[in-house]
């Protein structure tokens, strides 16, 4: 009702982005809370897809979308293990009584 429902956007993150940028944070942002160096990996591939947005100036394209995809691979799998259910036992619950 007073517009507090919602925090406010970050400057940086509604300042102009690229269509990859955008798309990459749209994605991450879907993965929930990130913990442990997720938020970092998250930084990384933040500023490696704006460096594609903004062309081959810095660096060729192919490197950066290599290790974009690198970054994002192991963000994602950061994440599936932390949320992933405990099931160490492999026996499921075969020693479980009846």
């Amino acid at each position: 009702m007073l517009g507090g429902d919602e925090p406010p956007e970050c400057p940086r993150c509604a300042a102009e982005t690229g269509t990859l940028e955008r798309q990459v944070r749209e994605d991450i942002a879907a993965l929930g809370d990130l913990a442990d160096t997720e938020p970092a990996l998250a930084e990384l591939a933040y500023a490696l897809a704006a460096a594609v947005d903004r062309g081959a100036d810095e660096s060729p394209i192919p490197p950066l979308a290599k290790e974009l995809r690198a970054t994002l691979k192991a963000l994602t799998d950061a994440v599936a293990v932390r949320t992933a259910p405990d099931d160490d036992d492999e026996f499921g619950d075969l020693d479980d009584p009846e």
